[in-house]
């Protein structure tokens, strides 16, 4: 049984409140899958984690006479801007959203539409994909009140830890926010590696510092990760 037929059965289940779904099968097109997630009436939490590289999702925008009561989506496969942006039209209720990959080829999110998420509170993103000028143009075109903000990004690009770049950013989208954290991972090999002081010097601004927000550098063997997050 594949990961359709078995959301086929599942719709006779009354009160199914959370789905994880970690599959190997293949699909050309995760319309159908998604529309049976979201044709699921007591569904709160979905994450659907599939292990193939890519996908297309041609789901359309919602036409507001279908919606799901899905407060928690976890997407952890690849997609593109436009296609999310058509996913949670699905769920005005989203208060949580987890974004893990994305597609190498979206380079077209200065055309995608917004994407209106009036509940949004919580979001974490992960990709070895994006570069900073993309992820800001995405965080741009959330329309929430965001409390909470957690990034995993390990494309090489500097620019993700230029303090600077993320005050502006946070306070212009997202000034309501509580809690922040920042993983950026940088590899390298024997002498090639660089430890950015400059940078890391402009995360102990007031900005960061009133915030309780601390940076810290972990070395696992060929990687450097780079942490600002709340000291505790």
């Amino acid at each position: 049984m594949n990961s359709y037929q078995l959301i086929i059965h599942l719709r006779d289940l009354p009160c199914l409140y959370l789905l994880n779904i970690k599959s190997t099968d293949s699909y050309e097109d995760l319309n159908e899958i998604y529309q049976l997630i979201f044709s699921l009436p007591k569904l709160k939490s979905n994450k659907l984690d599939l292990f193939a590289y890519e996908y297309s999702i041609s789901i359309p925008m919602s036409n507001n006479q279908q919606f799901s009561s899905i407060t928690c989506l976890h997407i952890a496969h690849s997609y593109t801007f436009d296609e999310l942006s058509a996913l949670v039209s699905y769920t005005p209720s989203l208060h949580h959203l987890n974004l893990l990959q994305t597609n190498n080829y979206d380079s077209f999110i200065e055309e995608s539409l917004p994407i209106h998420l009036n509940e949004l509170i919580h979001l974490s993103v992960y990709s070895n994909t994006l570069n900073f000028d993309v992820f800001q143009l995405f965080v741009e075109q959330i329309n929430s009140k965001l409390q909470i903000l957690h990034v995993f990004l390990s494309k090489q690009d500097i620019r993700f830890l230029h303090a600077d770049r993320w005050q502006k950013l946070l306070l212009a989208n997202f000034p309501q926010l509580e809690k922040f954290s920042l993983r950026y991972r940088e590899s390298g090999y024997g002498d090639n590696y660089s430890i950015y002081d400059r940078e890391l010097n402009q995360l102990v601004s007031p900005f960061w510092i009133q915030r309780n927000l601390i940076v810290a550098i972990e070395i696992c063997e060929y990687n450097y990760y780079y942490f600002v997050r709340p000291f505790t």
